[in-house]
């Protein structure tokens, strides 16, 4: 019971974090094209490819507050959600 309240609640979070309209105006085509690829995978969970997308928008050279912003979010989003889908109660460990 407490791991589906757990889901449901983190499902929430980062349907907030990544779906909200004014984060999409806040990206460059540069980084947007990239995390929209992201974010399909991510949907399907594609939690490996979703990283690969997210790393190529990371990789773009003079990102924004804003922009950089959407990619942490975006990062934690797959952390969590891969995290979630292990069905394990341990920390994943940090690079």
């Amino acid at each position: 019971m407490r791991r589906k309240i757990i889901q449901t609640s983190l499902s929430a979070i980062i349907a907030t974090a990544l779906f909200a309209a004014p984060a999409a105006a806040l990206v460059r085509a540069t980084v947007g094209q990239p995390l929209v690829q992201a974010v399909r995978l991510f949907k399907a969970g594609d939690y490996t490819g979703a990283t690969a997308w997210v790393d190529k928008a990371s990789a773009v050279s003079n990102k924004t507050a804003e922009e950089q912003a959407v990619i942490d979010k975006l990062k934690q989003a797959i952390r969590t959600k891969s995290f979630v889908g292990l069905g394990s109660l341990k920390p994943n460990p940090q690079p």
